[in-house]
């Protein structure tokens, strides 16, 4: 696992629908571009591209991330200390989350939690936010399954 301070945060274009890709790059602290180039993305009706949670889930794979059950919090606001479904607190432990868009309706916007912040690729959004800002749809721990080592954010 990246210590939480390498973690960069990397941002969408506006009007974009690239967060799933964003999240994928800064889970591997690598470039947008590197992520987008690993994963295949699905078009939407106006022309657009986006990927799916599967395209994450394999490229998180592929790169020795394995992703934990996903699940809703538990109600009321979700801090650090919130228990997992089993009792493990969010507190470093970095995961996937996903909150209901701000800019697209009946969708879901994708976040990364890097175990102490929350990295939102919303550009509308700082770098870094806490997690009582958000109201958290599902949560996905991840586990890093071998030691790789700390690499800049590239493209």
């Amino acid at each position: 696992m990246l210590p939480p301070s390498t973690y960069k945060t990397i941002k969408q274009a506006r009007g974009s629908r690239l967060c799933v890709a964003c999240v994928a790059a800064m889970a591997v602290g690598k470039g947008l571009r590197y992520a987008m180039n690993r994963m295949t993305p699905t078009r939407w009706p106006d022309g657009r591209h986006y990927y799916k949670v599967r395209e994450l889930l394999k490229f998180l794979g592929q790169h020795g991330i394995c992703p934990g059950l996903i699940f809703g919090p538990p109600p009321g606001p979700v801090t650090k200390t919130t228990p997992l479904g089993c009792d493990v607190p969010l507190k470093a432990r970095p995961a996937v989350l996903s909150i209901p868009s701000a800019h697209f309706p009946n969708t879901e916007h994708m976040l990364f939690w890097d175990g102490d912040v929350v990295r939102d690729p919303d550009p509308d959004m700082p770098d870094t936010v806490s997690l009582v800002r958000y109201r958290i749809v599902e949560i996905m721990p991840l586990t890093y399954l071998d030691e790789r080592p700390t690499r800049k954010a590239t493209t």
